[in-house]
């Protein structure tokens, strides 16, 4: 009987890439970020055929998207990077860079499943209650298919992603 073991959150790694795509810089997120998960927004059809009660679904895509509320934090590569989007309105290609996903749970010889994946990065809200510290809404939009692979991650925290073959 296989062993059960808990995963911890901090196991399923995300990193911004803050540089260019031929040059990346990959920031961890974490500092000022207390909940985040993927919601993968499928596109369903559902139908139900006149010899049925019941309907049948069919999952035709997803939208992936990472809502994000950080609390500000000067220094940090995620915010910095976010606030320079928001600060600045940009738009288009300029608030496009790429997420990287580490399962760091599923190591194998120290390198881990990975994937890539084009994103925008949306600005949702800035502020927050007085007295209270500054959070930056964000959503992370999920591009086109991720190219999948493996990652390494250094004693600096920083990773490096290769492709699958």
């Amino acid at each position: 009987m296989p062993e059960k073991t808990a995963v911890k959150r901090s196991k399923f790694a995300q990193f911004l890439n803050t540089g260019t795509a031929a040059n990346p810089v990959w920031k961890r997120f974490g500092t000022g970020i207390a909940d985040n998960s993927v919601s993968y927004n499928a596109s369903v059809t559902s139908e139900t055929f006149i010899h049925e009660d019941t309907a049948t679904n069919s999952i035709d895509s997803y939208a992936p998207s990472v809502p994000v509320t950080q609390y500000a934090y000067t220094g940090d590569g995620v915010f910095e990077f976010v606030d320079n989007i928001r600060y600045n309105n940009l738009t288009a290609t300029d608030a496009e860079t790429e997420v990287l996903f580490i399962d760091i749970y599923s190591v194998s010889s120290s390198t881990y499943r990975a994937y890539k994946q084009a994103c925008a990065i949306q600005i949702d809200s800035f502020g927050g209650a007085g007295g209270q510290r500054l959070q930056i809404g964000y959503t992370v939009l999920l591009n086109g298919d991720p190219t999948l692979g493996s990652a390494t991650i250094n004693a600096n925290g920083e990773p490096t992603f290769t492709a699958a073959v």
